[in-house]
Parts: C-alpha cells; sequence; structure tokens
C-alpha cells in the first residue's frame, strides 16, 4: 500500500515490563522483529517511533530490519502522544493512512492488520481501533488517518500534560471500534505484554457484531477553548464527552474525558488566583 505507512511505538519506559520489551525475544525473534515482520508485508515505510529510553540495541536492531527511526522531539507531551506528533512533523503529509502499533503486541498478524485497514477505508472513517474487554478499545493499535496525528500534535501543543493516546481517537471526525473478534478468530494477536507474567489465556471477551461509532466533535471544539483559554467552557465539554462515550459503553475514554474536566478546571483556578 502506496498511502500507508506503519508507526511502531518502542520509545516507553518498560516500568511495568522490567526490561526494554523491544528487544524481549519470543521464540526466537525479539518484540520488534516480529512486529516489522508483519507491518513489512503491507506497507514498504516502516517508522520506528523512539525516545531516550529507547536502548541503542533496540534502534541498531529496526535500522538491520529497513525500519525509519524517528526521535521523539521536545514538545510539552509525554509518552506516545509525544512520539506520534514527532512523526507528524516531517512524515505526516506523505501518507494518507498509518497503522499504530506498540511494540507489545508481538502476536500480531499481517492478515488481521490488513482486515483492519479494510474496514477502517471501506467505512471512511478517520480513526479505527479494535474494541478488546470492558469497554477498552486497544489505543496503542489502530488504523488512523494523517489528519488524526495532525490533530494529536495540536492537542500536544494546546492541552500538554493533559494529552492521552486516546486523543487520537477522540479528535478524530469519527472513530469505529470494533470487536476484536471481527479481525481473528484467537485473541492471543492483540494481548499487549505489559508485564512478564502476561497470561496468554486470561481473556474470553465474548464476541460481539456491532461497532461501535463516536464522532470527535465536542473534543475538537474543546481545543478551540482550551486555545482561547476559555477553561470552564472546555469543561462542560468533556463532562458532556464523558456522557458520550458512557452511553456507548466507552469506559476508558469516558474516564479520560471526565478526569480532563477535572483538571481543567484546577488549570482555571491557578489562572484566576494568580491575577487576585
Amino acid at each position: 500500500m502506496d498511502d500507508a505507512a506503519g508507526i511502531i511505538l518502542v520509545g516507553g519506559a518498560s516500568k511495568r515490563y522490567g526490561k526494554p520489551k523491544a528487544l524481549e525475544i519470543i521464540n526466537g525473534k525479539t518484540f520488534l522483529e516480529r512486529v516489522f515482520k508483519e507491518l513489512s508485508q503491507l506497507t514498504n515505510s516502516v517508522f520506528v517511533s523512539y525516545s531516550e529510553k529507547t536502548p541503542e540495541e533496540a534502534l541498531d536492531l529496526a535500522v538491520q530490519l529497513g525500519g525509519k527511526p524517528v526521535k521523539d522531539k521536545d514538545l510539552p507531551c509525554n509518552g506516545p502522544p509525544r512520539g506520534l506528533s514527532s512523526i507528524t512533523t516531517d512524515i505526516v503529509h506523505k501518507y494518507r493512512y498509518f497503522w499504530i502499533v506498540a511494540v507489545d503486541y508481538p502476536y500480531i498478524k499481517a492478515d488481521t492488520l490488513g482486515k483492519i485497514a479494510e474496514m477502517a477505508e471501506e467505512t471512511s472513517v478517520e480513526a479505527l481501533s479494535p474494541l478488546l474487554q470492558e469497554g477498552y478499545p486497544a489505543v496503542t493499535l489502530g488504523y488512523v488517518r494523517n489528519s488524526v496525528l495532525q490533530t494529536l500534535k495540536e492537542s500536544c501543543i494546546l492541552r500538554k500534560h493533559l494529552t492521552r493516546t486516546t486523543d487520537m481517537y477522540r479528535g478524530a471526525k469519527n472513530t469505529i471500534y470494533p470487536d476484536w473478534s471481527h479481525f481473528s478468530s484467537t485473541y492471543i494477536e492483540f494481548l499487549n505484554m505489559n508485564t512478564t507474567d502476561s497470561n496468554q489465556t486470561r481473556i474470553s471477551t465474548p464476541s460481539r457484531t456491532k461497532i461501535i461509532l463516536s464522532k470527535g466533535d465536542l473534543f475538537l471544539e474543546s481545543l478551540t477553548q482550551i486555545r482561547n483559554k476559555n477553561y470552564y467552557q472546555a469543561s462542560i465539554l468533556y463532562l458532556m464527552e464523558s456522557e458520550q462515550y458512557e452511553s456507548l459503553e466507552l469506559f476508558l475514554l469516558s474516564i479520560h474525558a471526565r478526569k480532563d474536566a477535572q483538571r481543567v478546571i484546577e488549570i482555571r483556578n491557578r489562572e484566576f488566583y494568580r491575577y487576585l
């Protein structure tokens, strides 16, 4: 696919895992090798997002595999949002779509990633993330248009430390969250290896045929309000957004929006007392 690229996120500190996940080995291959192999079957352009915390061995391996390392730039947000926003600086306009895969999804397959892309493009949405259990999207496993990454960068600049990876989906004009079973017959492909004792068989999520659709108009309007320092109005929008996600049973996004409402009010109060 000439108009789609892959992004592998390897910049995390692996605090819960206890060692660099990119270099962890399963069946003779590192996590990075396994994810890169699958993405490279779909696109000739695979970018590896890394930070100062990424081991040199992982960077060397990325180059050997044919990846294109992109280091986090000095932006006011952290984690995956900083890495993804750094990529938009030079690369985003060259591609219409991006697969985003964190390196700790070592079981993901090219066929599954291809199905994810097909559904996103057939439905003409800006973003797609498979829905796992209890209303939690995969978040660092998805397929997005370049416009989504540009909005994420805007969120990074305006919302700074408030920015989360879920902002990609909250800020997309429309996002779908199909159950993981639409793409694979086994959950292991969506197993996120956050810890060394992650159990490959611990998930027994029932398959659901429905596909949840959300729209990002409230979040996009909140960016305008934050830009104009109308923090109270932004907090109202976040509360409305939280209720919307609650009704859709997208509980992680609902929690994040509700926390944002509280935190922007705290910012408003600090701004107010500064001028007393």
